[in-house]
């Protein structure tokens, strides 16, 4: 059965539209139409899905962190402001003064390894994906390597005849500065290395019960171990983002999306309200999303809390936020504020390979 319906949505509103039951097609030039397809379509089709993370420094030197934060800063999504103030601001002044001081947290949560944990992790979860879906899945990141250009080599390489690809990004929330910039980028990179074929987008799945589940058995074992509060830390936003997803609805709302997963998993795991609270970690400046966590984690000893559990259900991966921003800075804090248990519940990793094959057929 094919079920067809043109609606005249431009793919620069590509985040309006995104598949939850059946499939959004995403398909040609900024000013082609958007098809709607049920999933018998894909049938005897060469399919492939593309896991979508923002990426992390190339390798462990000044000059490649500087690259990073220069890659990452300059997109309009991250930084709103004319490109012609945005772009000198984030290559010529913030990326070479925050490259060393990078560098440092870099190296403490680096590893052995000739790549960062998120890559490392992204590349374990992308192949343990493909082993349950029996088809290419292959790994591109908003910033850095590998991007989507490498990617649709590697796939061509393999002379595969692909006819669809499923984008599949790494955030469970919406964000304009995570989840929008990697899926406009992924669509942009496709249509001009030629990709012609069908484009599918998974939606942002933060109350799926599959990524609930997968976070709240990731926490458990942390959890039995004894705590008075469980914290929840998402990556603060600046005030005027989450305000503009407020008023563009619940699918673009980043702050109630956080809040819903927390509300969800704490609910899975059988946690009560005044057990658990959600934080906002890496502020900027004064105007971001509150409480911070710096300032709650240093607070809670007084409050009677001596037994911290922190986990970042933001992320997919782990990254230099949940490793050290959570694992390292907020675990100093909380010891010196005098608390006496920290327990930090690493990102789910590679153990979501079966939630990410649920979500994409869901």
């Amino acid at each position: 059965m094919r079920l067809r319906k043109v609606i005249g949505i431009p793919l620069t509103l590509i985040t309006i539209s995104l598949i939850w039951c059946g499939v959004l097609i995403l398909r040609e030039d900024m000013g082609k139409r958007v098809e709607i397809v049920s999933q018998d379509s894909l049938l005897n089709k060469t399919h492939a899905t593309i896991l979508i993370n923002t990426g992390s420094p190339e390798n462990l030197s000044r000059t490649a962190v500087k690259q990073f934060i220069g890659d990452m800063l300059s997109d309009e999504h991250v930084m709103g402001m004319p490109n012609f103030i945005r772009v000198p601001l984030a290559r010529g002044i913030i990326a070479p003064f925050r490259a060393s001081s990078s560098l440092e947290r870099y190296k403490l949560i680096w590893g052995e390894g000739l790549e960062s944990p998120l890559l490392r992790h992204s590349r374990l979860l992308a192949s343990s994906c493909q082993e349950l879906l029996s088809e290419p899945v292959e790994l591109s990141m908003r910033y850095g390597v590998p991007n989507i250009t490498t990617t649709i080599k590697n796939i061509n390489s393999r002379n595969l005849n692909l006819d669809s690809v499923t984008l599949f990004p790494l955030f469970p929330q919406f964000a304009v500065s995570s989840y929008h910039t990697a899926v406009a980028d992924a669509v942009k990179r496709l249509e001009a290395n030629g990709f012609d074929g069908k484009l599918y987008v998974v939606k942002p799945y933060y109350n799926h019960p599959a990524y609930i589940k997968c976070v709240a058995e990731g926490l458990r074992e942390s959890l039995e171990k004894g705590f008075d509060m469980l914290l929840f830390s998402f990556h603060s936003l600046p005030l005027s983002q989450i305000e503009e997803g407020e008023a563009r609805g619940m699918e673009y709302d980043y702050k109630f999306q956080c809040l819903e997963s927390a509300r969800l998993i704490a609910q899975e795991l059988g946690v009560s309200e005044d057990k658990y609270s959600v934080v906002w970690a890496s502020a900027i400046g004064n105007s971001w999303q509150r409480p911070y966590m710096d300032e709650v984690v240093a607070s809670l000893p007084s409050q009677g809390v001596s037994r911290l559990v922190i986990t970042a259900p933001g992320f997919i991966v782990d990254n230099l936020e949940s490793l050290y921003d959570l694992g390292c800075e907020a675990k100093d804090i909380f010891l010196k504020s005098g608390g006496v248990s920290f327990e930090f519940a690493h990102c789910v990793n590679e153990s979501f390979a079966e939630a990410i094959v649920e979500i994409s057929r869901s």
